[in-house]
């Protein structure tokens, strides 16, 4: 089945991931999961902002593919860069204010799921489950809150949340 491993990667590890780290984010933000409860026609507006804010994964890595200077640095061709999507996604030039959660944030112009050639295969269908699982999520918890510590599995790739109570 073409693409059968990314599309397995992207529904199996990212969507999860995503969600989990999303889900914190509007739990820590009870105003925001009460405006999305209210409007629920925000929520695909939504998803942009969670995958801007935990950006899954936190960094890629890709080799050059012709030399490259870029600011003051000399890059030959074949030269392996660590990209931090995380960082690029909470750069205060492209996003005010951007450790804040703000499901009412302009257009995606984040990197989470890569840009152009680079792009997520599964990043249409990744939106279209977060969405539908946010949704639930929304209707089902926006009263609850966070009742114990958070805690982490993963590093630079695929981070999240491996335990989160709520009451």
């Amino acid at each position: 089945i073409p693409m059968a491993g990314p599309t397995f990667v992207a529904l199996s590890r990212t969507l999860a991931c995503l969600l989990a780290s999303g889900w914190l984010a509007l739990l820590r933000q009870p105003e925001e999961l009460a405006e999305l409860r209210a409007n629920p026609d925000r929520i695909p507006k939504a998803i942009e902002e969670i995958l801007r804010y935990a950006c899954i994964p936190q960094s890629v890595f890709r080799y050059v593919s012709q030399p490259l200077a870029l600011r003051g640095l000399q890059l030959a061709a074949s030269d392996r860069v660590m990209l931090r999507l995380a960082s690029a996604n909470r750069d205060p030039l492209q996003f005010p204010d951007p450790n804040r959660f703000d499901s009412s944030r302009r257009g995606a112009s984040h990197l989470s799921l890569g840009f152009g050639l680079h792009s997520c295969v599964g990043g249409a269908l990744i939106r279209m489950a977060a969405a539908a699982a946010t949704r639930a999520f929304v209707e089902r918890f926006a009263a609850s809150e966070i009742c114990g510590p958070v805690e982490w599995q993963g590093s630079g790739g695929f981070r999240s949340p491996s335990l989160l109570r709520i009451r």
